[in-house]
């Protein structure tokens, strides 16, 4: 994972949590997955507490929804 040794914080890249939310308001759950899948492989933070491990559950959960209708 990406990790910067000055502070021992992890990056937190903006256009990856903008991706995710712009994929799933437009209702394309799975490229907002596939973009949370990214953060995580990459460990980057996205500002939230759950991060994109947390994001990415609640978008599973819309795509379940859906398919179940």
């Amino acid at each position: 994972p990406l990790f910067i040794a000055d502070t021992g914080t992890v990056p937190r890249l903006p256009a990856f949590q903008r991706l995710a939310m712009v994929y799933e308001h437009q209702g394309e759950y799975q490229k907002a997955i596939d973009v949370c899948d990214i953060g995580i492989k990459h460990g980057l933070a996205d500002g939230t507490q759950g991060g994109f491990t947390a994001r990415k559950s609640r978008v599973e959960k819309k795509l379940s929804e859906t398919h179940a209708s």
